[in-house]
């Protein structure tokens, strides 16, 4: 039995329930009986409804609409659900243009990203051309470099009584006197 089938036997058989189980109550109970009365109406509505979302969701949707704009009416005036559903359609085409508007945007940008980065990676091949690197000898090409310097003796002739300060102070002037030898490549 497919699910359709289904819910239309629970439709038959949801009142016999019903009153089977409330019967003995409803009986005792006359207060109890008038609301179960008012409610079945209700009760039986929301099945149907139930039964409409698996089985025409458009149509469900629709009458939800119907339900809320007449909500809205009885709520606040006359005309409000109608003014309501009119103002939050003509906002979410608003929106769907804003976000297109920002898609085009996005792409062009990304675009001319892209174009840059091309462009960038065009100079870097043209520089490497200078320096008599093409891409093969880049990718293959191992630089390997050292320079070995080394100093004995320094001798100074100072009349300066400061003689520990002198010392520690070569290292760091001796670095600054060459940095211009540094390739950038370390030993």
């Amino acid at each position: 039995m497919d699910v359709l089938t289904q819910f239309k036997v629970a439709r038959k058989l949801l009142p016999v329930l019903a009153e089977m189980v409330t019967g003995r109550l409803a009986q005792k109970f006359p207060e109890l009986n008038k609301f179960l009365q008012a409610s079945k109406e209700e009760v039986t509505a929301l099945w149907d409804a139930f039964v409409m979302l698996f089985t025409d969701p458009l149509q469900f949707l629709e009458n939800l609409k119907g339900e809320i704009k007449g909500l809205l009416d009885s709520l606040l005036w006359e005309g409000a659900g109608n003014t309501i559903f009119d103002f939050l359609t003509s906002a979410g085409k608003e929106i769907t243009e804003l976000w297109n508007g920002l898609e085009k945007l996005i792409d062009k940008v990304v675009g001319i990203a892209l174009k840059g980065f091309g462009e960038i990676g065009k100079a870097w091949q043209k520089v490497k051309r200078w320096f008599g690197m093409g891409e093969d000898e880049v990718a293959n090409r191992q630089v390997s470099q050292r320079t070995d310097v080394r100093i004995d003796n320094i001798e100074i002739q100072t009349q300066a009584t400061d003689a520990k300060g002198i010392a520690q102070e070569i290292p760091g002037n001796l670095k600054d006197a060459t940095w211009h030898f540094d390739d950038g490549l370390r030993a």
